[in-house]
């Protein structure tokens, strides 16, 4: 597993079970020129189930309703046509 980054440690402990995995997620989204499913599936192929699933635990249903083209709307570079709230 590549590890993009690090976080320093200032002080303290962190107890964790064997093999726990930690994940840091910025808070700059990174958007690519392309439909809103492309920037979710980030260069994997389709998986309708999965796809589904991911959509429906990030709360996505809503957002897809406002958008002209749902999930296939268009994004322009850095999603310059989506709010930023």
């Amino acid at each position: 597993m590549a590890i993009l980054g690090e976080m320093p440690i200032h002080e303290g402990t962190v107890l964790t079970k064997q093999d726990t995995l930690f994940v840091l997620a910025e808070q700059e989204p990174l958007i690519v020129t392309g439909t809103v499913e492309s920037n979710i599936l980030f260069g994997l192929p389709l998986d309708k189930v999965w796809y589904k699933e991911v959509c429906w635990a990030c709360c996505l249903d809503e957002d897809f309703n406002a958008m002209p083209s749902g999930d296939q709307t268009k994004l322009g570079e850095m999603g310059h046509n989506l709010s930023g709230g």
